[in-house]
């Protein structure tokens, strides 16, 4: 991999404030029903581009 191809980091909150359903906590944001419509989209889209 070329240093730069990616961007490996990305603080992205999962909260209300930024169009999401719930303010998730720790636990939640891996285990609440709402999680995988919600925001695991997101994070598959992020991971998506180390393929």
């Amino acid at each position: 991999m070329k240093p730069g191809k990616h961007q490996a980091n990305k603080l992205q909150i999962v909260g209300k404030n930024n169009g999401f359903k719930h303010d998730y906590d720790h636990i939640n944001i891996l285990t609440h029903k709402d999680a995988p419509k919600d925001h695991f989209p997101f994070v598959l889209d992020y991971l998506k581009q180390f393929e």
